[in-house]
């Protein structure tokens, strides 16, 4: 008896161990930052936006990924609106340029970078929940393949790229 409650003594000892190793190598890697980040991040203030369209706006600049694999961006979440989508812009069949959610994403690769541009690849704020104004911050929590990531932009006026809403069926 007295054997068995050495092993299972040691037993747990070294599970407490390795349960502490664990614990640090996941602090370390929150030390190291998200591999994701915008540089000159910028959303379309409502300022200069005709009535009507001052729910939605487009946030742009480029996503880095300093990482070691690709991530995904699928969506996210803000105070600032109630619906954060990943969108693209398609030539539509009346030949205007349109805004669809882009259903699998942006993926950027290891080490790279990807534009986020008006008239082009974007994160799109639906439903705000107040007018952006020049200026303003808009923190957004990006959803992405290897986890959530904070971001911030800025509201900047922009009088072009002024596409129609296309929802996807």
């Amino acid at each position: 008896m007295s054997s068995l409650l050495r092993t299972s003594a040691a037993l747990a000892v070294a599970g407490l161990a390795l349960a502490g190793c664990g614990n640090s190598s996941d602090k370390t890697s929150d030390a190291a930052g998200p591999a994701l980040t915008i540089v000159d991040g910028w959303c379309k203030s409502t300022d200069t936006m005709p009535d009507g369209f001052k729910d939605m706006t487009g946030c742009f600049g480029t996503v880095k990924n300093t990482g070691s694999a690709d991530i995904t961006i699928t969506g996210g979440s803000s105070a600032a609106a109630q619906m954060v989508q990943t969108h693209e812009t398609v030539m539509g069949a009346d030949g205007k340029m349109q805004m669809q959610e882009a259903k699998k994403g942006f993926t950027v690769k290891a080490g790279g970078t990807f534009e986020l541009k008006p008239g082009a690849n974007h994160v799109m704020l639906m439903m705000l929940s107040k007018p952006l104004q020049i200026g303003d911050a808009i923190p957004v929590t990006l959803k992405t393949s290897t986890g959530e990531v904070p971001v911030s932009f800025q509201a900047r006026a922009f009088d072009a790229a002024n596409e129609t809403y296309v929802p996807v069926k």
